[in-house]
C-alpha cells in the first residue's frame, strides 16, 4: 500500500517525531484513515489486540480522534504512524500509550506497536521501538510493555528493549491472559519494598 499524500518526502522528514535509518514516525491524522482501517483489520493485528470496533472508515476516523489525537493533546505523545523513509509507505504504528488501567505504578506508559502483514520480520519494529524508548527517556516518561501471553514475537521485541517479565493480568473486554514487562529498576525497587515490608513485620 503506497501513500496518497501530496506532501513531499522532505516535508514528512521535517515533521517526523522520530527518524531512523529506514523509517520515519509521524503523527497520525485523518489523512491516514484508510491505512488505519486496514491495519486494525489485519488478521494478525486483530488476533492479538482486536480491531477495536473499527469496521468501517467512520470507525477508523473515530479511533483517530479518541486515541492518537487525544494523546497528542493530553500527554504530548501517543501512537505514531510508521513509514518507510524511502517510499513514504505506511507500514504500521508505534508509540507511547497512556492507558487508564495501570498495573504497577500510576505514571507507567505503555509502549505499543503493530505492523501490517508483509512488513514483519524485517527488523522494523525493533528499529522504531528502540528510538521510541530513547524519546521517552529524554522526557522522563516511564515505559512499560504489555502483550498477549502467546504473542511470542511481541514479547521478544519488548525483551530486546530491556524490559523484563513482571506479572500477568487481564484486560476488560479482551480474551486471554496478558503479561506486563517492566524496567529492571522497577523489579529492584519492588524487591526493596518487599524486603522493607518483611522487616517491619518481623
Amino acid at each position: 500500500m503506497t501513500t496518497t499524500t501530496t506532501k513531499s518526502k522532505e516535508i514528512f522528514i521535517q515533521e517526523a517525531i522520530i527518524e531512523t535509518s529506514r523509517l520515519i514516525l509521524n503523527e497520525i491524522t485523518h489523512d491516514d484513515v484508510e491505512f488505519i482501517f486496514k491495519l486494525w483489520n489485519d488478521d494478525i493485528v486483530s488476533r492479538w489486540i482486536g480491531n477495536r470496533g473499527i469496521n468501517d472508515l467512520n470507525g477508523a476516523h473515530r479511533w483517530i480522534d479518541e486515541n492518537p489525537i487525544l494523546g497528542y493533546k493530553r500527554d504530548g505523545f501517543g501512537l505514531w504512524l510508521v513509514r518507510i523513509k524511502e517510499t513514504l509507505e505506511p507500514i504500521g504504528m508505534i508509540g507511547l500509550v497512556n492507558r487508564a488501567q495501570k498495573v504497577i505504578r500510576q505514571d507507567e506508559i505503555n509502549i505499543g506497536f503493530s505492523l501490517i502483514t508483509g512488513h514483519r520480520s524485517k527488523g522494523y519494529c525493533y528499529e522504531a521501538a528502540k528510538e521510541v524508548m530513547e524519546y521517552a527517556k529524554k522526557r522522563n516518561v516511564h515505559v512499560v510493555g504489555s502483550t498477549h501471553i502467546d504473542n511470542i514475537n511481541s514479547k521478544k521485541v519488548l525483551e530486546k528493549l530491556g524490559l523484563i517479565y513482571h506479572s500477568s493480568f487481564s484486560i476488560p473486554g479482551f480474551n486471554g491472559e496478558y503479561i506486563l514487562l517492566v524496567q529492571e529498576k522497577d523489579k529492584e525497587l519492588e524487591g526493596k519494598e518487599e524486603k522493607q515490608e518483611e522487616e517491619r513485620n518481623d
